[in-house]
């Protein structure tokens, strides 16, 4: 009798192990492949970028504030530093590339390539003013998957 009992309760022990073995693994691929998804939103590299077209992707419609960031004056030698907010504000995942400055004195990234609907993305720009004087403008420009393709950033300062 204690042997059947014995092995019954082993039996039972072994189904509900078998189970939550079960249950984990599918948790683990889930959350696998959700980080993946994540993971690339983040370290979309630039040799990544050029095999995704944005024309070829579902349209869906940004959000940019602000478009311009006027600095007013300032004294020369200094880094200006603007940030852009880029808001999905469409229902298809948005995607940016091509992010390009006009001028060898400013620095652009972003802090990520593609944002879902009510996210946004950061884009900053960096002005270095060393031996700029007078009016400048500068502008950054991107591809987006959007009903219009380029959208243009703009920082303007006068340097004395």
């Amino acid at each position: 009798m204690k042997q059947k009992l014995f092995i019954a309760v082993c039996c039972v022990v072994c189904i509900l192990a078998l189970a939550l073995t079960t249950v984990n693994v599918i948790r683990y691929f889930r959350s696998t492949s959700e980080r993946n998804i994540v993971r690339d939103e983040i370290t979309i590299s630039s040799g990544d970028e050029e095999m995704i077209d944005v024309r070829n992707m579902a349209p869906t419609s940004i959000e940019i504030k602000p478009k311009m960031i006027d600095f007013g004056s300032v004294i020369s030698d200094t880094v200006l530093i603007a940030r852009f907010s880029i808001k999905n504000a469409g229902t298809e995942l948005l995607y940016i590339q091509r992010l390009k400055a006009d001028c060898i004195c400013t620095s652009v990234e972003s802090n990520k390539a593609l944002a879902t609907p009510g996210d946004s993305i950061v884009v900053t720009m960096k002005l270095n003013t060393k031996g700029k004087e007078g009016k400048n403008v500068v502008y950054t420009t991107f591809m987006a998957n959007t009903k219009e393709i380029e959208h243009k950033l703009r920082l303007v300062a006068k340097i004395n």
